[in-house]
């Protein structure tokens, strides 16, 4: 599997794609609040690939990309959130919507 990553003005997603047929098998996605703070609104992964920490993968790659750019996540979607309590080495991305 593969990690792909769509930047829009004020969204994106990351997708997690098969590389043996390139199908999209995972999508999160995202908005941006303002130019430094990304929101994880959902995470979803194909039924027939759950329980292999696929969306786990995807989280990582939006902790990646935003430690790159100097940026900070608020984890909305409920699973993204879940990830982040389990993942303390995450809290230095952490931000609120305060």
């Amino acid at each position: 599997m593969k990690v792909e990553h769509m930047n829009h003005d004020k969204s994106g997603d990351f997708r997690l794609v098969n590389e043996s047929n390139n199908e999209v098998v995972g999508k999160m996605t995202y908005l941006w609040e303002n130019e430094d703070v990304m929101i994880i609104e959902h995470t979803e992964i194909d039924p027939e690939f759950q329980g292999k920490n696929l969306g786990e993968k995807l989280v990582e790659a939006a902790v990646d990309y935003v430690r790159k750019t100097d940026k900070k996540i608020i984890p909305l979607c409920p699973f993204a959130n879940a990830v982040f309590r389990r993942r303390t080495e995450y809290s230095d991305v952490l931000t609120t919507n305060e």
